[in-house]
């Protein structure tokens, strides 16, 4: 079973090297106390084993700065495996209905054993050992994953059989007092107020880590004592045949488990760091996942997971106990948080609060001063749920001025709940040197050679008096506390040539970024059809002058990257992935705006006819979603199809070429705007024509070989594009002023009435002509001879009424009322 986030894994790590590289201290040597974990490994349960390690690991006083803590009771697992399990392991396979149950039941929504800061205690408190608390992301700091099945390992070690059981008895293994050990050292441990005036504490063992016991030697407590210096590694699996479904083309991910049991488990390791990720501000992630008597370490980052071997905790127990000794030790910073983010105070949380409740309430009401306030994605739910939530206090440093500020920040507008990739990160901030309320994007920019940094970008457009950008206020990568930038560690280990990784090579190395800017809007938030067009007639402006001033491509146009102000014109945002016309380089995106070349061309340069055709794309998706009647039909397929060629890389855009070549789609949606339909008509035209002529589908016929040669040099240019859109806005310009014109048959005495059919405003927010019966009862009445309309009379009245509310409703006189009766009777 392959998942989403195989191929992102990297080991298996010997546990000793681990340690070396990710768990750093001081020049402070301190002995590392030895626990005995061997009743956790006899338990058959998974809480059963949670109590057995809290009570090892108070036992040898490991984490005395630290609270261990079971996430649920005993009844509480029971619950959960008589519920529907939401796990992708298919229960049915498991004989029994015991195993059936245990199976269901081992993946929850939290890690089995939560760790985070001890509290003080207080007086007169009796010393507890077992807690149980519910988890929070928020404030944890380490996950350790418990099962009890030694089948649910998540990994596959180089010394594993391909057909013999791993897990069986047939191997020896040394015993506890007989694991080969280094020559005696002292471990260093970093200092922590946590640390105890007496480090000397019961259960110290005054000798370093113990050799990592062969992975394929599960049960030495069932087998002859046997010391065994370096164990010989088996031969390596081959390669099976890969799957349509692999994230790596040619090579089946081989340090994945690909069994159900360990597909499940494996995911919900991922899901759990993910929401760590989320949640807190980190720059890595670190968990211990424990299955049976077998242990491995993990290390989470934007670019891949690092994983230990599995090594045999009860035989040799000095890995685990020296892995939280460490922990326990280490700074926020070495535990993966970032040193630039700390919790806000109360008055900064109140003070944050205040301003984002003013704000969400305006965007409720949808004005503010008398002025519309468009809507945002998600800004409803910033204040919702805020202990899973907490408020940060954020340092943003200007790469090139160099000023700083200090922004509050609680859940994000919007984010991907996945670990891998750019993990970008919207939200709304309170700037407490402005104070006022700005934008903030945090996310992960590709370390590559052909991507800008996106803050470079920004001064370089404006430089070139690049119009509709946003104003960037600070920007710059994030450093540590030691002045280095922030980047993912994962693929140097990737990339590495030693023994023991037997994974692919990860794609890129990120770093951490961040950008503020004044707030805009999406472009779902537009006021109608006319400030829809509008706002993407200015992102075109954009794009040409960045094209021909700055030599710049946006090379990512989609719905959510075109925005607009508070003055209701275009904004193009998000330039993280801009590239120069003198470095072509194969094109970068969102999929469903991609141009059809670069989804079925693949290893294309981008050049800026791409992301002009990626502008059609936004603009239909956009027609489909907000302006086309609730009771049709949307062809998202159009969007989101894709295929995989031979070599196994994703292709697409068939569906976007049977589209262009249909105009019955676009007349099946019923867009109520004539102009809106009429652009779109036309540029589905250009863009048929404009594919035709480049793959010589018109050589045949010369009626359309000078016409197909025209558009495909018209269409590349940014000034074509504008001008069909300038038409457009000249259309409803005119529109509006044969509407507010005065009628032929409006009688000249008094005050001028306007009995003009007024522009209908549907829920989408759009232009609609109006229906017959609305436009012959707001049609003035018939003149017979010269008699002249009273302006006061009742029909008059009710008129006016209606023309300043549509959705009035005139009360019935009473022989109305009356007629209507008889008629029931």
């Amino acid at each position: 079973m392959v998942l989403k986030h195989d191929g992102y894994f990297v080991g298996a790590m010997p546990p000793v090297r681990f340690l070396e590289d990710f768990m750093a201290s001081t020049k402070d040597h301190l002995p590392t106390p030895r626990a005995d974990f061997s009743r956790v490994a006899l338990q058959t349960s998974v809480p059963d084993m949670c109590t057995r390690l809290l009570q090892a690991v108070d036992k040898a006083q490991i984490c005395l700065g630290l609270r261990l803590y079971r996430t649920r009771t005993k009844n509480q697992w029971l619950n959960e495996a008589n519920s529907e399990s939401p796990n992708p392991l298919d229960s049915s396979k498991v004989e029994g209905k015991v195993e059936r149950q245990q199976s269901q039941c081992q993946y929850g929504r939290w890690p089995a054993v939560g760790v985070r800061m001890r509290p003080r205690p207080r007086k007169g408190t009796k010393k507890r050992i077992d807690f149980v608390e519910p988890y929070n992301y928020s404030t944890a700091i380490l996950g350790i994953e418990v099962q009890h099945r030694r089948e649910a390992d998540p990994f596959s070690d180089p010394q594993d059989p391909e057909t013999d059981n791993a897990y069986d008895k047939r191997s020896t293994a040394p015993s506890p007092d007989q694991c080969p050990l280094p020559p005696p050292s002292t471990i260093p441990i970093m200092q922590t107020p946590h640390r105890p005036d007496k480090p000397s504490t019961p259960g110290v063992v005054h000798r370093p880590l113990a050799a990592v016991c062969s992975p394929n030697q599960p049960d030495p407590l069932y087998s002859t004592p046997q010391v065994k210096l370096e164990p010989q590694r088996s031969p390596m699996r081959l390669p099976v045949k890969p799957e349509p479904t692999s994230p790596i083309c040619g090579f089946y991910p081989l340090f994945e488990n690909p069994a159900l049991e360990s597909a499940a488990f494996r995911a919900s390791l991922a899901e759990h760091a993910a929401e760590h990720f989320t949640r807190q501000q980190r720059t890595c992630f670190f968990q211990v996942v424990i299955f049976g008597r077998w242990a491995r370490f993990l290390r989470w980052d934007r670019s891949g997971a690092i994983s230990t071997e599995r090594f045999d905790y009860v035989a040799c127990p000095d890995l685990l106990s020296e892995f939280l000794w460490r922990f326990n030790h280490m700074s926020d910073e070495q535990r993966g948080l970032d040193p630039t983010a700390t919790l806000a105070g109360p008055s900064e949380k109140r003070l944050f609060t205040r301003a984002v409740r003013e704000f969400t309430d305006d965007l409720v009401r949808g004005h503010k001063d008398g002025v519309l306030q468009r809507p945002i994605q998600g800004a409803v739910m910033l204040l919702d749920d805020m202990p899973s939530w907490p408020v940060w206090k954020v340092r943003v440093v200007d790469a090139t001025t160099k000023r700083s500020t200090d922004l509050l920040i609680g859940r994000p507008l919007s984010n991907e709940l996945r670990v891998f990739g750019r993990a970008t990160r919207a939200y709304i901030a309170y700037d407490l040197r402005e104070e006022r309320l700005v934008f903030l994007k945090d996310t992960w920019r590709i370390d590559h050679q052909n991507l800008r940094v996106e803050s470079t970008t920004y001064r370089a457009l404006k430089k070139n008096n690049v119009p509709h950008i946003p104003d960037l206020l600070y920007g710059g990568d994030v450093r540590n506390t030691r002045g280095r930038v922030q980047e993912t560690l994962a693929r140097n280990y990737a990339d590495v040539d030693d023994e023991w990784r037997i994974t692919n090579a990860l794609p890129h190395i990120f770093v951490h970024h961040r950008i503020v800017q004044d707030i805009v809007y999406s472009l779902e938030g537009a006021l109608g059809v006319q400030e829809f067009i509008q706002a993407i007639h200015d992102v075109l402006l954009a794009m040409q002058k960045a094209h021909d001033s700055a030599r710049l491509l946006h090379r990512d146009l989609s719905i959510g990257n075109m925005m607009i102000d508070s003055n209701g014109r275009g904004v193009l945002n998000d330039w993280d992935q801009a590239g120069s016309l003198d470095e072509p380089a194969p094109g970068v995106g969102t999929r469903q705006f991609m141009s059809i070349p670069m989804l079925s061309e693949r290893g294309k340069n981008h050049d800026i006819a791409d992301d002009l055709e990626s502008v059609y794309w936004v603009l239909l998706f956009g027609a489909m979603h907000m302006f086309t009647p609730p009771d049709k039909d949307i062809p998202l397929e159009i969007f989101d199809d894709e295929g995989v060629d031979h070599n196994g890389h994703l292709i697409g855009g068939n569906a976007k070429k049977n589209w262009l070549r249909d105009p019955g789609g676009l007349r099946a949606l019923e867009l109520p705007s004539p102009e809106l339909r009429e652009l779109l008509l036309d540029s589905q035209k250009c863009w048929l024509m404009f594919h035709l002529a480049r793959d010589g589908s018109v050589d045949r016929d010369k009626d359309l070989q000078d016409e197909a040669k025209k558009v495909l040099e018209l269409a590349s240019d940014p000034s074509f594009w504008i001008d069909k859109y300038q038409a457009t806005l000249q259309s409803f310009a005119n529109r509006e002023r044969t509407l507010n014109a005065p009628s032929a048959l409006e009688p000249h005495t008094g005050a001028s009435v306007n009995h003009a059919s007024p522009t209908i405003s549907t829920p989408g927010n759009h232009l609609m002509e109006p229906t017959e019966d609305e436009a012959k009862k707001r049609d003035p009445p018939h003149v017979k001879g010269n008699a002249k309309v009273n302006s006061t009379t009742a029909t008059s009245r009710k008129r006016r009424v209606e023309d300043m509310d549509p959705d009035f409703t005139a009360p019935l006189v009473r022989s109305q009322r009356l007629r209507r009766s008889c008629r029931k009777t």
